[in-house]
């Protein structure tokens, strides 16, 4: 039995989500596995309107109000940015591989780096400082970062959420032998999330 959790550190309500999933790890993840799996929200290859902007800028807002998370609303999403959560997706794997205690944290800082501080983590070197910050060391990670092998497991993980049907991020699921629940699908807080997880624990069991 274990856990998974479906998102991209480049999804505003995984940002928004982000106290939470970390409660919920804290209480859960000493009696359970918990494995956090990339998605893969976007693949962008040419630089968003000024309209496009504007339409996610709205998104953010709106998380905003649900969560108290905090956006640089000013400086997000300038002009010229390409919107490829990839990079930092496949960053989340190369730190599950080379240091999965440090995973969690360093996924927090990418999104904190993101939202908050509008710094561009499609970035490789952006990443790599990251890295660094996390106790990693900065050659080692981005050498794999760009080799063949982890983009073919970043697209395993992109397939296991397709091949699930995950409709969205953040999503968390209970893998039970061959069998998957859904517990979550979207932002919900603490109490409504404990809740659930309650409840499909119990009926496993």
């Amino acid at each position: 039995m274990q856990f998974s959790y479906f998102f991209d550190p480049m999804c505003s309500w995984c940002w928004g989500f982000a106290p939470i999933f970390r409660q919920f790890h804290e209480q859960y993840a000493d009696q359970y596995p918990v494995r956090m799996v990339v998605g893969g929200l976007r693949s962008e290859s040419e630089p968003m309107s000024a309209e496009q902007r504007n339409y996610i800028r709205g998104h953010w807002q709106r998380v905003n109000e649900a969560s108290g998370q905090p956006f640089d609303f000013e400086n997000g999403l300038p002009s010229g940015f390409v919107y490829d959560t990839e990079p930092a997706c496949r960053a989340a794997v190369v730190m599950r591989s080379l240091a999965p205690g440090q995973l969690l944290a360093f996924v927090e800082s990418i999104q904190k780096a993101f939202y908050q501080q509008a710094r561009d983590i499609s970035d490789s070197a952006v990443l790599g400082e990251l890295a660094r910050a996390a106790g990693v060391d900065e050659q080692t990670f981005l050498g794999l970062l760009d080799s063949d092998a982890l983009r073919a497991e970043t697209r395993k993980d992109f397939e296991l959420s397709a091949s699930l049907g995950v409709q969205g991020f953040p999503t968390l699921a209970l893998q039970l032998d061959q069998q998957w629940v859904a517990i979550s699908q979207g932002f919900l807080p603490w109490d409504a999330l404990c809740a659930r997880v309650d409840a499909a624990l119990a009926q496993a069991q």
